[in-house]
């Protein structure tokens, strides 16, 4: 059985990477409308993120993470530690 996918690209502006907030605002966006019955297709995203470290759920906020300047730190629902 031959399978055809559909490619869409999303650009931030030239030299800019996305935020981790906007592309996971996107990716959360998608799997509503999937589960909603809105959109049935798969969603492939790949991005380049500004400097950035998540804490999982699992990272306790008191344990020593030394962050660099110049990156993010964000919160997330997701499971793990830090990324």
């Amino acid at each position: 059985m031959k399978r055809t996918y559909e490619v869409q690209i999303h650009r931030t502006e030239a030299g800019r990477p996305w935020s981790y907030s906007q592309a996971e605002a996107l990716q959360r966006e998608w799997a509503d409308r999937i589960d909603q019955g809105v959109e049935s297709r798969t969603l492939f995203l790949f991005s380049e993120f500004e400097p950035t470290v998540t804490l999982g759920r699992r990272q306790r906020l008191n344990e020593n993470i030394q962050i660099p300047s110049g990156v993010r730190l964000l919160a997330t629902d997701r499971g793990g530690l830090e990324t």
